[in-house]
C-alpha cells in the first residue's frame, strides 16, 4: 500500500504540471484510470476519443457512456487512417503512420479548446513491446503520465480497483489492425469480419481473444483455460466465422500472446 501511495504521489505531481489536460481516451483501462485520476485533481480534463475502422464500435459506445457517467468532458472524432496509403499498406511501422495521423487531429482539438498538454495511457510495460506508434506520440509531444509515474499493468489494476473503476479486470484491447500480418493490406471488410468474430467469442464467454486473419484462414488466440468455451460452442463459431468469409478456423494451442504478429510477414504464411 505504501508503494502504491508513492505511485499516486508521482502521478499527481506529473499531472499538476499539465493542468489543463487533454487525454487521448480509448476507453481502455489505462486511459480510463488516467482520466479518473486526472479529473479528481485537475481544474479541467478534456477526453478525446477517436472512432475509426480500426477500433471496435462497442469501444466507442463504452467510452461515451463512461465519460457521461463520470461527468467528464468528451469529444469524439471520426477518423479513417486507411485513407493514408502508408497505413493501408500495413508495413511494420504502420502504427507510427497511424498514430501520426490520429494524434495530429487530437492535438488540434486540444489546441482549439485552449489546452496545450495531451496525454495518452501508455504504461511502463508498453516499453517492452514493439510499439512504433510511441515514436509518433513522442515526436508530437504527447506525454505518458502513467509510464512516467512508474505504473505498469499490475499497478494500474490495483489503483483502478482502489478508485472504484468497475471494470478494473477489463482485458487489454488493441487496434484491429494488429490481427493482420504486416505486409497484408488493410481493408474495412476484413476488419469488420474480425470484429464480428471476436464479438461472438465474447458472447460465448471468452473475455479476452484475438482473431488473427491470414486471408480466408482465421486463427483464434485465447487463454488455454478458455479452450473449453471454444470447443463447447464449436457449431456457433463455425457458422459465424464462415458467414464472415473465413474458409478455415484454427485454434492456436499456444494461447493468446500480446503482439504475436510483431514479426516479419514472411513468418506467417498459411497455405
Amino acid at each position: 500500500m505504501k508503494k502504491l501511495l508513492g505511485y499516486e504521489r508521482n502521478l499527481s505531481e506529473i499531472l499538476k504540471k499539465n493542468d489543463p489536460l487533454a487525454i487521448a481516451f480509448s476507453g481502455g483501462l489505462d486511459s480510463t484510470l488516467l482520466a479518473k485520476f486526472a479529473d479528481s485533481i485537475l481544474n479541467r480534463v478534456l477526453l478525446v476519443h477517436v472512432s475509426s475502422p480500426l477500433t471496435k464500435k462497442k469501444e466507442t459506445l463504452n467510452a461515451v457512456k463512461w465519460a457521461k457517467e463520470n461527468k467528464i468532458e468528451l469529444v469524439t472524432l471520426s477518423i479513417d487512417p486507411l485513407k493514408n496509403k502508408k497505413v493501408r499498406r500495413n508495413p511494420e511501422d504502420r502504427c507510427y503512420h497511424c498514430k501520426k495521423v490520429i494524434f495530429k487531429k487530437v492535438l488540434s482539438v486540444a489546441k482549439n479548446a485552449g489546452i496545450k498538454s495531451l496525454a495518452d495511457g501508455t504504461n511502463k510495460d508498453d516499453f517492452g513491446d514493439f510499439r512504433p506508434g510511441m515514436k509518433a506520440a513522442d515526436e508530437l509531444g504527447v506525454i505518458h503520465p502513467l509510464a512516467e509515474a512508474g505504473l505498469g499493468k499490475k499497478e494500474i489494476r490495483i489503483l483502478s480497483k482502489k478508485l472504484g473503476i468497475k471494470d478494473w479486470k477489463k482485458p487489454a484491447a488493441a487496434c484491429l489492425a494488429t490481427r493482420i500480418p504486416y505486409g497484408t493490406a488493410l481493408d474495412i471488410k476484413t476488419l469488420d469480419r474480425i470484429e464480428a468474430c471476436e464479438n461472438l467469442l465474447e458472447e460465448i464467454g471468452i473475455r479476452s481473444s484475438r482473431v488473427r486473419a491470414f486471408g480466408d484462414f482465421a486463427v483464434i488466440e485465447t487463454a488455454p483455460s478458455d479452450f473449453h468455451f471454444a470447443l463447447k460452442n464449436k457449431a456457433s463459431i463455425i457458422k459465424t466465422f464462415k458467414k464472415c468469409g473465413f474458409r478455415r478456423i484454427l485454434l492456436d494451442v499456444e494461447g493468446y500472446r500480446t503482439g504475436s504478429l510483431n514479426h516479419p510477414a514472411s513468418d506467417f504464411q498459411i497455405r
